[in-house]
């Protein structure tokens, strides 16, 4: 079974930031609404992307830092 994810938005600030935002994800009890996961990508000349700084700042909203070459 595979894992599908959807974007439902993505921005791209004057900084050179670009942001993958999820929106629908499972639904949350705590918040009675689905989890929500923010995915910045930063440019990195690495081999293999990583994800790293991964926090919860609020109940079920998370971000996470993606480096990668595909945004340098």
């Amino acid at each position: 079974e595979s894992l599908q994810a959807q974007i439902d938005d993505a921005t791209f600030d004057s900084n050179q930031k670009f942001t993958l935002i999820y929106t629908k994800g499972a639904h949350c009890f705590a918040t009675q609404s689905p989890r929500e996961m923010h995915v910045e990508l930063q440019c990195a000349n690495v081999e293999i992307e990583e994800l790293s700084d991964i926090s919860e700042p609020e109940t079920c909203l998370y971000f996470a830092i993606l480096k990668t070459p595909l945004v340098c």
